[in-house]
């Protein structure tokens, strides 16, 4: 199993560290990524390393198909030359999650975190997609759209880490950019851009067991049916290398 397990505790899937940058931002849509000159932050689900303070923060989740106020939702992201670190805190009143787990879609029956990367603004080509449950168990995946995933596609280097704790759960991940290079994804300076999309499927369970399924998008895509799978849910992360 490819995730870091920490126990201390269909839709598969800016306010800010900085504040300043991304919530006076001009573009929305646009998500400024700062880099680390070492490599510190080890993944272990808990954000203790005072590195994630250097990191922008995307807090204006919104649930676009319901007239919701959603529970709160903070991601960041950093990069340094070895990885892509990013990270979730989640609030929530009822983690829904299961005990034990046959395959990794069993997560779409959960509460998790998703994050997806893409080459174009049309999805023309197979993108992936990695959702992270409160345990730090990962399904990740390609797509091609409209909506057909390949499941048995293994990105590689990607670990994860999850915390449960008395308001929720925070989640922080790792992808090597040596397999993101590998799989196109090339971050090789100041000002690459990527096309990515984030979101957080937030679950309760009624009394005889059956999900109720809000889902949170840092973007609204603007469709009429609740699907992440859309390139409308997709921005711009800007690498900054200052």
């Amino acid at each position: 199993m490819k995730a870091i397990f920490l126990f201390i505790i269909p839709l598969l899937f800016v306010s800010c560290g900085n504040k300043d940058e991304n919530s006076k931002r001009e573009k929305p849509n646009e998500y400024i990524v700062n880099q680390l000159k070492e490599q510190k932050i080890a993944i272990d689900g808990k954000l203790d390393e005072s590195d994630w303070e250097k990191a922008n923060s995307i807090t204006d989740f919104i649930s676009p198909w319901e007239n919701l106020k959603v529970q709160p939702t903070e991601f960041k992201a950093l990069y340094d030359s070895n990885n892509f670190y990013y990270s979730f805190s989640v609030k929530d009143t009822e983690t829904v999650v299961l005990d034990s787990i046959s395959t990794e879609e069993d997560l779409v029956y959960e509460d998790r975190v998703e994050i997806y990367f893409a080459f174009d603004d049309k999805l023309a080509k197979p993108y992936y997609c990695a959702e992270v449950d409160s345990k730090g168990r990962i399904l990740d995946y390609q797509a091609t759209f409209p909506r057909q995933f390949d499941f048995d596609v293994d990105w590689g280097a990607i670990k994860a880490a999850a915390v449960i704790n008395d308001s929720g759960y925070t989640v922080e991940a790792a992808i090597s950019l040596n397999e993101m290079k590998k799989l196109g994804y090339k971050i090789d300076g100041d000002k690459t851009q990527l096309k990515v999309a984030v979101f957080r499927a937030d679950f309760e369970k009624t009394a005889n067991d059956t999900l109720i399924k809000h889902w949170q998008s840092w973007i609204n895509p603007n469709v009429p049916e609740p699907d992440f799978h859309v390139p409308s849910s997709f921005g711009n992360f800007i690498f900054n290398g200052r």
